[in-house]
């Protein structure tokens, strides 16, 4: 697997994204989105920069809210509209 680049994105809800980058080849970028519960450590998420390494393209994942042993900051973890008060 490349050496992923973390990279922490701070959202106006005071809450946060993280992306692991892998910039190593001249092809295109692919967006990798994992499974419920994965990360970077899991098994299809490495197998997928693999190839995409393979390939000489780009990678990046990004790490859903709450995932990867991280915790979100704020109190919902889904965005929805909320009811008029």
């Amino acid at each position: 697997m490349p050496n992923l680049e973390k990279e922490q994105l701070e959202l106006e809800d005071g809450d946060f994204l993280q992306l692991f980058w892998a910039l190593e080849g001249n092809g295109p970028m692919v967006i990798i989105l994992h499974g419920l519960e994965g990360d970077q450590t899991s098994n299809t998420v490495k197998a997928m920069f693999g190839v995409i390494r393979a390939q000489g393209w780009n990678g990046v994942m990004l790490l859903n809210r709450n995932c990867g042993g991280v915790s979100n900051r704020c109190r919902e973890l889904i965005m929805q509209e909320k009811p008029p008060t």
